[in-house]
């Protein structure tokens, strides 16, 4: 599994600009997928988004495991946010998680009216 150490995970962190595009900070190239990606919001609320690599780079690997104030799926087309979801098996996010989650976004200046967002999957403990 791969941790970013803090130069690594510069290249995965999003700025908003204020017309509400989304785009990577280091390289101001525009956030823009065909498929879900996927983001967590750092303590210090920086947005960072990537491509999951099953077995290799997950929700984790951005800040290394540490605490997150979220994590899910997005996709983004044109650097507008389309769809956002709470969905994490590594942070198992809350109803409140998400909620929280969205404001941020919303407060980054992500145009949040018309983005479809996804439900909390249940989860069963089968022990």
């Amino acid at each position: 599994m791969k941790y970013c150490n803090r130069s690594e995970r510069e290249a995965y962190a999003v700025t908003v600009d204020e017309a509400g595009m989304m785009f990577y900070t280091a390289s101001k190239q525009v956030v823009s997928n065909e498929e879900k990606v996927m983001f967590v919001i750092g303590p210090d609320e920086t947005l960072y988004v990537a491509e999951k690599v099953w077995g290799t780079f997950h929700h984790t690997s951005f800040l290394g495991g540490s605490v997150v104030l979220g994590a899910g799926s997005m996709m983004v087309t044109g650097g507008k946010l389309n769809l956002v979801n709470p969905h994490s098996g590594h942070y198992l996010p809350s109803p409140e998680n998400f909620a929280r989650c969205c404001a941020i976004l919303e407060s980054k200046g992500i145009r949040m009216d018309g983005v479809e967002r996804g439900n909390i999957k249940v989860r069963v403990n089968l022990y």
